[in-house]
């Protein structure tokens, strides 16, 4: 949220929008022409062919999904890349190139915050534990007494990983067109530094042995819940009270934009939120079911809708649209 608000400020007080201020001010002055801030931006450039798709695991194969644009998260995920391009990005900040000048990487990369219950970032810094400790957008921990500082992002099918190890002066850029490349790329930086500080065979492995059994673990969980939301699914079919056109249109709330409702097909359990990839239907993505409220004006016409968003916050907390007129 910290985020978002920031990306609001820098809106207010620059008079652009945050993406032409990204590509303005950071991507472009560090030559990074294939990164984009929306995938309507991909495939209005010249590269939209090379716009990977992006599949969820689930019995036993993958499955295509759809591109996933965030606007309510805007400023702390889903930006658009490659690997070669956002390597640069890394690369500026190992090597402190304008824009990115040392006290812009100092203070990104300092530790604010420790990530672990009971312990302080004096307990994390002496003790040399592998705890992790929360900067500005970065993750600060240690592996066998080296520094990683790194980045880390999932969404609906995509996974990303990008890390600096300053005592080696080595960066790495992991991205991947499904969920288990986050679990994935969090071996790496460790597999990286046992090979560069030669570590012994017999003492390697350890972290990617447990980090498997919580994946496992997560897919066991996330195979539950699919079951479950298929469930209420299916409970949920039919209980619309008025023409399924009442319910579509464009709605509009400040702080996560645009919402559009539609259809797919003419039936209720149909209705796509486009924009934020909540769909009550037979899709068997790892998607969670979300709460949906309607308002109904005195005519039978939807007039608002909320959605429940923020997992955070209590589960009748919603955060409510407004329908925008004149959309056809």
């Amino acid at each position: 949220m910290m985020y978002t608000v920031a990306t609001h400020l820098i809106e207010t007080l620059s008079q652009q929008s945050v993406s032409d201020f990204l590509l303005e001010r950071r991507l472009r002055p560090l030559g990074m022409t294939s990164t984009f801030n929306r995938s309507a931006e991909v495939w209005a450039s010249s590269q939209g062919d090379r716009f990977s798709s992006p599949y969820f695991f689930h019995d036993g194969k993958y499955h295509h999904t759809c591109h996933q644009d965030t606007p309510g998260g805007q400023g702390a995920e889903s930006i658009k890349s490659s690997v070669n391009d956002y390597a640069k990005c890394i690369r500026a900040m190992m090597n402190r190139i304008d824009p990115i000048t040392r006290p812009i990487y100092e203070s990104v990369t300092t530790p604010r915050v420790s990530q672990t219950s009971g312990k302080t970032l004096e307990d994390i810094e002496n003790d040399g534990s592998p705890e992790a400790s929360y900067a500005l957008g970065w993750d600060v921990k240690h592996h066998r007494g080296a520094k990683i500082i790194a980045h880390d992002g999932i969404v609906a099918g995509r996974g990303s990983r990008m890390f600096i190890l300053p005592s080696q002066n080595i960066g790495a850029v992991v991205l991947g067109d499904s969920e288990g490349t986050f679990h994935l790329s969090a071996i790496t930086p460790n597999s990286i530094i046992d090979q560069v500080m030669e570590t012994p065979l017999d003492q390697c492995g350890g972290f990617a042995k447990s980090r498997v059994k919580r994946f496992e673990a997560q897919e066991a969980r996330r195979e539950k819940t699919i079951k479950r939301n298929l469930e209420r699914r299916a409970q949920a079919k039919g209980t619309l009270q008025v023409d399924l056109e009442a319910y579509q249109g464009s709605f509009w709330n400040m702080g996560y934009r645009t919402l559009i409702v539609e259809d797919m097909d003419a039936r209720a359990d149909n209705i796509i939120f486009r924009g934020y990839l909540v769909e009550i239907i037979g899709d068997e993505s790892d998607e969670e079911v979300l709460p949906v409220r309607f308002k109904f004006d005195t005519e039978g016409k939807v007039i608002a809708v909320a959605l429940g968003l923020e997992k955070a916050l209590d589960t009748d907390h919603l955060i409510w649209f407004t329908r925008e007129e004149g959309w056809e």
